[in-house]
Formats: structure tokens, sequence, C-alpha cells
């Protein structure tokens, strides 16, 4: 009976596992090779610096939107693992018309920066700097290009 049961077992087992069909994947098509289906939206490159004076961090900077402001994923940082007081040239791609930005900064030891409303443009200066008097806050300069201050913002700092 064992032996019948065993025998059967191991049957049912080759049918099901052991006959199935083994075929590579299909290959993606390449991107040349997808249509061109005009729902492209323009965009044009912006270099700007990001000075980093507050906190070792990595940095996603997205257009300001409201689908942008939902998003808890943010894709490769745009500035990965930028140190305390170091200096970075910025190169991006974005749409045409957006002028305003979010900035989301997380660093090593798991604290979350913050800040939108961030406007933008070619040779631009992004200053991310703290002030302790009379307590701790985290502020987002923008300069323009020729070093101008355009705006200070607040920036929201927690810890994850």
């Amino acid at each position: 009976m064992k032996y019948t049961l065993l025998l059967l077992f191991c049957s049912l087992t080759f049918l099901l596992c052991g006959c199935t069909k083994n075929e590579p994947p299909k290959p993606e098509p390449a991107s040349s090779e997808e249509p061109n289906t005009g729902d492209e939206v323009p965009s044009h490159d912006i270099t700007f610096s990001f000075i980093n004076e507050a906190e070792e961090t990595d940095v996603w900077i997205l257009p300001d939107t409201p689908e942008n402001r939902k998003l808890s994923l943010w894709g490769t940082p745009t500035i990965a693992d930028i140190k305390k007081d170091e200096t970075r040239p910025v190169s991006l791609t974005i749409p045409d018309g957006t002028d305003q930005f979010l900035v989301h900064m997380i660093t090593p030891d798991h604290m979350y920066f913050g800040v939108g409303g961030i406007p933008l443009d070619t040779a631009y200066t992004l200053r991310f700097y703290k002030e302790t008097d009379p307590y701790l806050v985290w502020y987002m300069e923008v300069l323009d290009a020729d070093g101008i201050s355009i705006g200070t913002f607040e920036v929201f700092g927690a810890a994850l």
C-alpha cells in the first residue's frame, strides 16, 4: 500500500511539475523600436550648483507637481552621497514650463528632509544649511545666477 501511494505521488509530481515547457523569456523591444506616440513632453536641460552645509545626504530633486507630491518612492537620487561642506554641479532634464521643484533628502542615519516650491533655473545655486540659535532649523536658500538670494525656505526634518 505504501509503495502504491508513493508511486502515485511521484507520478502526479512528475505530471504536474516535470512536464512544463521551458522557454526562454521573450526579449523586450529596444527603445528605438517603440512607436512615437506624440505624447512626449518637451523638455530642456538646466545646470545648477548644490551646496550642502548641513548633513551628509542623498538628494532627490523633482518637479513640484501634485503627482510628485504624492510619491513615496523617487527613484535614483539626483545627487548621491553628498558630504557635509561639499558643493556639486547638477544637471537635470526637466519638462518645459517647470519652474518649481520638490527637494527630498535622506541621510545615512535615517533623517528625512523635504521642502517644496523651490524655484530653480540654469546657473542657480541651492544652499542647504542649518541654524541652531535659538533652536535647530534647516533651510534651503536659492541664489540666482548672479548670487543674489531669491528666497530662503524652511526645510521639514524628521527621523525615519
